[in-house]
């Protein structure tokens, strides 16, 4: 029985060294082997490999929930990687972990991505860092803090229009967390046709055809 095992070790170590280095660091990705990737990317292993469905490391990390192991591939991860999408489907990691519901995973890639947006403004540019601008009501009255990433609005009524878009039929996801208020925030979706309305208007976000609103407080969703 020893000498039998020690053959079944011998048999999976040689097998093992017939394999590449990504489909060990895919395989190590798909177990959590935390350590094993570490040692991989040292080895000079290609991140960018696929596994036979199409996916990256960080796609594998994201579907698996894995933050140990998410955190260690963003730190070796560009944008390019952070936003490849899976051959079947076009879901990037963002859209794994959120349709997943790992929302400490999103954070974490979020947190990334803005990070990689920052490194690359030049100049910076607060509502371009942020990826909002306004869209609908009076210059001045609101204020976007680069440093938190916080919207403050005061004054008048006022829509914030992301810069980021989602192609028609793919799918999206957005992140807004209310820190305060005084009044009854607001949001939504729009298509292209919503119109920018710089001054003083009660327009917002499901008052017109293009677009879809909601209220969080008084639980309502609309559009005209």
């Amino acid at each position: 029985l020893q000498q039998r095992s020690v053959t079944q070790s011998q048999s999976r170590s040689a097998g093992m060294g017939t394999r590449t280095l990504s489909a060990m660091f895919l395989e190590a990705c798909e177990e959590g082997r935390v350590d094993d990737v570490r040692d991989l990317i040292a080895r000079g292993v290609n991140i960018r490999a696929r596994n036979t469905r199409g996916r990256t490391c960080l796609h594998i990390a994201a579907a698996t929930g894995n933050p140990k192991l998410l955190s260690v591939l963003l730190q070796v991860s560009d944008s390019d990687l952070v936003n490849a999408t899976t051959e079947h489907g076009q879901w990037s990691a963002l859209h794994l972990a959120a349709a997943s519901g790992h929302g400490a995973l999103v954070r974490m890639i979020l947190s990334r991505k803005m990070e990689r947006l920052v490194q690359r403004a030049a100049p910076p540019q607060p509502e371009r860092l942020l990826g909002v601008s306004l869209w609908r009501g009076v210059v001045g009255s609101v204020r976007i803090h680069p440093s938190t990433g916080m919207v403050e609005f005061w004054g008048h009524f006022s829509t914030m229009r992301s810069d980021r878009c989602c192609k028609r039929g793919e799918k999206g996801y957005y992140e807004i967390e209310i820190v305060s208020k005084d009044s009854v925030p607001q949001w939504g979706f729009a298509a292209e046709g919503l119109e920018g309305l710089l001054g003083r208007t009660l327009a917002g976000v499901g008052d017109d055809a293009s677009s879809w609103g909601v209220d969080g407080v008084r639980k309502l969703t609309w559009h005209t």
